[in-house]
């Protein structure tokens, strides 16, 4: 995501380089429909499209840079937890007699 957010940033410094200068509520808008619409990321675009906070590309890198890293933490571990079993040790089971 950080690296769409580069290229996006890149795209946008041109534009504005070649007097093409897109809005910044337009700016967050386009990210924001960039987004990938899968069940991980729907809600997401939903929450950031609805905020009158968001309204820069620079606040909607930060808050995307955010949940990456957040998904990034809650993501399975390589490491398999395996548990060791117990054995009675010199001691028989009762069997009730």
């Amino acid at each position: 995501m950080v690296k769409q957010l580069r290229t996006l940033s890149g795209i946008v410094r041109d534009l504005k380089a070649a007097g093409q200068d897109i809005p910044d509520d337009e700016q967050a808008q386009n990210v924001i429909r960039a987004l990938p619409d899968n069940e991980l990321w729907r809600n997401f675009s939903q929450v950031m499209a609805l905020n009158e906070n968001i309204k820069t590309f620079n606040v909607i890198s930060k808050h995307l840079e955010m949940k990456e890293e957040g998904q990034k933490s809650h993501a399975p571990s390589n490491v398999a937890l395996v548990a060791k079993g117990s054995k009675l040790k010199g001691k028989r089971p009762f069997h009730g007699k």
